[in-house]
């Protein structure tokens, strides 16, 4: 076993992650994550610094050049796929999604995805709130008068 791949397995096992959380944040089979701490592949120099991210180190320790497994002060890490959840309320999460996706290169279906999970995360806050005593609800929906006060979509005007 190579000192890449030690270092690999030991330092996914620091943060805490899966080799299948790995595959998932890296967009890559789970068996490439495999084949790298098990020395059957090489990660490419991009995909090695994506992982150095990812488990908060550098590089060169990964490629046993140093023995300091922290990174230097100018390389932030990842943040976690799920770090929107302990945003304030859905508006700041959808920037922070945003800002993950970015750093992840997700797709544009994982990212609909995600906003569509923040939508329901926080659908229930968004209801407690209130407008006049009724539920907030979308601008083109009104209570109806004639109907009980059941909710009706407006005929749009052309």
């Amino acid at each position: 076993m190579s000192i890449l791949s030690a270092r690999l397995k030991a330092a996914r096992r620091a943060r805490g992650l899966t080799q299948e959380q790995v595959a998932v944040m890296m967009q890559l089979e789970i068996g490439t994550i495999s084949g790298y701490e098990r020395d059957y592949r090489k990660p490419d120099a991009e995909k090695l610094a994506k992982l150095a991210r990812i488990y908060g180190t550098s590089t060169d320790y990964l490629l046993g050049n140093t023995n300091n497994p922290q990174p230097p002060l100018s390389a932030p890490s990842l943040p976690p796929p799920d770090a929107w959840k302990s945003c304030p309320n859905l508006g700041e999460a959808a920037l922070m999604i945003e800002e993950i996706a970015e750093a992840h290169g997700w797709s544009d279906e994982r990212r609909e995805a995600e906003h569509l999970e923040a939508v329901r995360f926080f659908r229930p806050q968004w209801l407690d709130q209130k407008k006049g005593g009724r539920p907030a609800v979308a601008a083109h929906v009104r209570p109806g008068a004639d109907d009980g006060g059941a909710l009706r979509r407006r005929k749009k005007s052309r």
